[in-house]
């Protein structure tokens, strides 16, 4: 018996087909790499940005501390912590209502925090404590 051998195309088209999943498989691995690379930027950066918040908290507490024990505080100090730094704008002062701004820093982020309160000695009345874009109670020079 003899065997007959034709040629066919078939061992092209494997070979066709294992390249292209080949492409296909390294195109998906570097998507996958890229977009966790992008997610620990991400998450670095909310780090830092938490921790600049953070920061600007501090300086607001500070300050209020401040306040309470000294009617005539006028703020305007930078403040460096264990990670990062904060900025107390100069305490704005109308009769017994006091207006505090805080910028925190850590690395490249910055997080901006403002209050306005009524001082009634030895009690503060806080009337608004928030976080903003730009400061909108003081200015910022």
């Amino acid at each position: 018996m003899m065997l007959i051998f034709s040629r066919s195309r078939g061992g092209y088209m494997f070979l066709l087909n294992v390249l292209f999943a080949g492409a296909v498989a390294m195109t998906t691995a570097t998507t996958l790499v890229l977009l966790g690379v992008s997610v620990g930027q991400n998450s670095t950066t909310n780090v830092h940005s938490k921790q600049a918040y953070l920061n600007a908290q501090t300086c607001i507490e500070r300050a209020l501390r401040n306040v309470q024990t000294n009617p005539d505080y006028t703020g305007d100090e930078t403040h460096q912590l264990t990670e990062g730094s904060c900025t107390l704008l100069p305490v704005g002062v109308s009769d017994d209502e006091r207006i505090i701004c805080a910028r925190g820093e850590y690395e490249d982020a910055v997080r901006r925090v403002e209050m306005q309160m009524e001082v009634v000695y030895p009690d503060i009345l806080i009337d608004e404590w928030r976080e903003t874009y730009t400061f909108t109670l003081c200015n910022e020079t």
